[in-house]
């Protein structure tokens, strides 16, 4: 994890999540003798406006040689349930929180992703997979 911390302090631009996320899913991957894991996202909560600067990295389980996707969006928490949900979550004093997607709150919360990056429009498929997300909080950064 220190290693996650010591990109994290070095970010300088909020477009740096991407790299913050890479480093995340890398190192998340070594433990417990995990090879990989999907994803990593690293959520930037603004509770004033509701919304989510977040970078991302997913594994592309569309190319054979395990690629990666990266991308760094801005969310507007309140328009899916999806998205409510991890508004209520950065909003508690909960420090983890496991949410389930599936069915229709699933392929919402996806065609909504979809609509916001090009970059990752169908890689999920038509249908959506039923995910857990586990979320962490707090993770204070101290200089």
């Amino acid at each position: 994890m220190e290693r996650v911390r010591g990109r994290a302090l070095a970010m300088l631009q909020p477009e740096e999540l991407i790299e913050v996320a890479e480093v995340l899913r890398k190192e998340m991957g070594l433990l417990g003798g995990l090879q990989e894991i999907e994803n990593g996202t690293v959520f930037i909560f603004d509770e004033e406006s509701e919304m989510a600067q977040f970078g991302f990295t997913m594994k592309d389980t569309r190319v054979p040689d395990k690629a990666s996707i990266t991308e760094n969006l801005t969310v507007q928490l309140n328009t899916t349930e999806a998205g409510k949900e991890l508004l209520r979550f950065f909003k508690s004093d909960e420090m983890r929180q496991s949410l389930r997607q599936e069915g229709t709150k699933r392929k919402e919360w996806v065609e909504y992703l979809y609509s916001l990056s090009p970059r990752i429009d169908g890689y999920f498929g038509k249908t959506a997979q039923d995910k857990t997300y586990h979320l962490f909080s707090n993770f204070q950064l101290v200089q």
